[in-house]
């Protein structure tokens, strides 16, 4: 049974949190370090992996390092959750902060629908107000797109990929 409380207490400190009720000695091992620099950086990929345009979106405008820190944020308030439901809060943790980024509504939607299009089938459409393809292309090379014409532009989205009209 002391197996249990501790893989609780280790649990609460990989996550950065203090246990309820911590064994002795446990929060001084460096193991729980450890596990808690793990914990973080398996959040931290999966984020970077499920909305990589809002990720990079977030690097080229306010920086590595801000982001990261952002994402820390959130991951202090959020305990770990399945990673779909997880990157839905990270979106909406986002959207709350109304940065000043530019675009950064247009990439919230689309990443709100391909995560969507992961879960249930069919089509959804993404309206942006710039060139799409410009924007997501500079993104995918992770530099920042520059200034771009403000001009309607339709994404289509599905679980086979993204076309634009």
């Amino acid at each position: 049974m002391d197996h249990f409380i501790g893989g609780g207490s280790l649990g609460a400190l990989a996550l950065g949190r203090q246990p309820r009720d911590p064994e002795p000695g446990l929060a001084d091992d460096p193991a729980a370090a450890l596990y808690a620099d793990l914990v973080a950086s398996m959040r931290e990929s999966a984020l970077y992996n499920r909305v990589p345009f809002l990720v990079r979106l977030l690097f080229v405008s306010i920086g590595k390092r801000a982001t990261l820190d952002m994402i820390a944020a959130f991951s202090s308030q959020i305990p770990p959750e399945p990673f779909g439901t997880e990157t839905q809060h990270f979106t909406s943790y986002v959207r709350a902060l109304d940065l000043p980024v530019p675009h950064l509504d247009d990439i919230l939607n689309l990443e709100d629908a391909l995560l969507e299009a992961y879960r249930t089938p069919g089509e959804r459409c993404v309206t942006f107000d710039c060139g799409a393809v410009a924007l997501l292309s500079a993104l995918a090379e992770i530099r920042h797109p520059g200034p771009l014409a403000r001009r309607r532009c339709i994404a289509y989205v599905s679980a086979a990929g993204i076309y634009f009209h």
